[in-house]
């Protein structure tokens, strides 16, 4: 609005007028948001509002810093990111977020977030009730954070308003080598969050985008921990791809925080760092070979609609497509595994998966209270190019008292995906005191898909 000839927009007064020696006024507005707490009866604490005013970019870099501390930015691949640790000759890809890096922030013009949006930086911590929602990075001093700021009050810099994503450089596959993708992360958020609020990890290859992983939040309070994750990449080889990490508070008033550090992307068969599935690295409270007769119950819910490929425990028969191998005609370890149909047939669509969805739950897991605790699992989920987003493999937990986490979500995309064994591993420290299970699921939820998965060498670990 106008009031006495005052501009009404911000443009007239910024018109190169030097402010050298000038006296300035700041007009500033302060709000707070107030999540009502027991301790606030019968009389509330007196909440200050207040604002600060420090220089920014004042200097080239920061003054305390040497030449020692500084990290440099190529990684050799037309990209950028942490350098890779010296003789890693088989890593092709890091990032420790350590360092200026050339990530795009919502590269899809899709973003709606208002704050919390990606921005590496360094993390301060944040908690509501002894409930962390933000942590210190994995390691070193910085990671990549949805508004890595505390702030005053635990929703002053947590995701607000929608989606906020940001994409990797580009990253060339080499065609004659198998690469793997590691990272760690973190989904944080408190009770008051859903299923519309999520986590996300896709790898974008020309028009195709691929899940790796996705967290969506539920009625309970989700501490920020640290958890490992890696997915092979060998179906990309030769190919040009992307890494796009994505993080939306979808409804309204959600308490949501997310991180990631240390990528990585490691040729197979090198250490890179992260825990494998099937390695026992501690004392072992669950494990599962799929050797024997089946304990785990098929169709838990009676909601399952496959016509075929529905969960056995057996000894897989191999099947391909022009020689794009589907199942694997080997357990990842022993003789026998969960699969989506265990024959051959005479064709490749004979067993696959059709007509919708096939289910398994595990036995009730007792999880001790005050203690920590490790999913490890091999498994693949393979398909052809005639797959759409409806189909897809879900590795979920649930609890007694109707609490579910998704762990591991991968959907179908336009393109093939040959079968593979990786690892896979996550966190299960915040279900301590609880009896939980875990839920396998694959679909065809697309007309004529052909899609076969498989799960074997099933181990939680206290650690």
């Amino acid at each position: 609005p106008t009031l006495n000839d005052c501009a009404n927009h911000l443009a007239d007064f910024v018109n190169g007028e030097s402010l050298t020696s000038a006296d300035l006024v700041v007009w500033p507005s302060t709000t707070f948001y107030h999540m009502p707490r027991s301790e606030d009866a019968p009389q509330m604490d007196a909440h200050w509002s207040y604002i600060s005013l420090s220089p920014r970019d004042w200097h080239a870099q920061n003054p305390l810093s040497t030449a020692a501390d500084t990290v440099g930015t190529g990684n050799g691949n037309g990209g950028t990111g942490g350098t890779p640790p010296p003789n890693s000759p088989d890593i092709l890809f890091a990032d420790d977020f350590e360092a200026a890096n050339q990530w795009t922030a919502n590269p899809y013009n899709t973003d709606q977030a208002s704050s919390g949006l990606w921005q590496q930086g360094r993390l301060e911590r944040v908690a509501y009730q002894n409930i962390t929602t933000q942590y210190t990075a994995n390691t070193g001093n910085s990671a990549l954070a949805t508004g890595p700021q505390a702030g005053s009050m635990v929703g002053a810099y947590d995701l607000d308003g929608g989606l906020s994503s940001i994409r990797s450089p580009a990253i060339n596959l080499p065609t004659q080598a198998k690469y793997r993708l590691e990272f760690a992360y973190y989904f944080a958020h408190l009770w008051n969050a859903s299923t519309n609020d999520f986590f996300r990890v896709s790898l974008i290859e020309g028009s195709n985008r691929h899940i790796l992983l996705q967290q969506t939040g539920n009625l309970a309070n989700r501490a920020a921990q640290w958890t490992n994750f890696n997915a092979d990449l060998a179906a990309y080889a030769g190919k040009k791809i992307y890494i796009l990490v994505e993080a939306a508070d979808a409804d309204a008033g959600s308490i949501v925080e997310a991180a990631l550090d240390n990528l990585k992307i490691v040729k197979q068969g090198s250490t890179g760092g992260l825990p494998t599935g099937g390695t026992n690295t501690g004392n072992t409270i669950y494990s599962e070979d799929f050797e024997s007769s089946l304990t785990w119950t098929v169709n838990p819910r009676g909601a399952d609609s496959a016509t075929a490929g529905q969960w056995q425990a057996a000894k897989p028969q191999a099947s391909s497509y022009q020689n794009i191998p589907l199942q694997l005609g080997a357990a990842s370890s022993g003789l026998q595994a969960l699969v989506t149909g265990y024959q051959a047939g005479n064709s490749v669509g004979a067993y696959d998966v059709d007509g919708g969805l096939t289910s398994v739950r595990s036995p009730p897991i007792p999880l001790a209270a005050n203690n920590r605790y490790r999913l490890q699992l091999d498994y693949y989920f393979a398909h052809l190019w005639n797959t759409t987003t409806a189909d897809f493999f879900k590795i979920s937990l649930e609890t007694e008292q109707g609490r579910q986490q998704v762990l591991l979500l991968q959907t179908g995309t336009a393109a093939n995906r040959p079968a593979q064994w990786q690892a896979f591993s996550a966190d299960l420290s915040s279900f301590a005191g609880s009896t939980v299970r875990l839920v396998i699921e694959a679909a065809d939820g697309g007309a004529g898909s052909m899609l076969e998965a498989a799960v074997d060498n099933v181990r939680i670990n206290k650690y």
